[in-house]
């Protein structure tokens, strides 16, 4: 397992935070974690 090196203090204020609820909103997804935005961003293609 991979050490953590850091981690934000307000995590739903983060850029990628905010654009994978901008993502949700406009392809009607529920992603919640960066995992499955990096797998959609790699798989879906408009």
């Amino acid at each position: 397992m991979k050490n953590i090196l850091w981690n934000p203090p307000e995590p739903g204020k983060t850029q990628m935070a905010q654009f994978m609820y901008r993502v949700n909103q406009v392809y009607d997804l529920d992603m919640n974690s960066y995992d499955e935005l990096f797998n959609w961003s790699v798989n879906h293609i408009p």
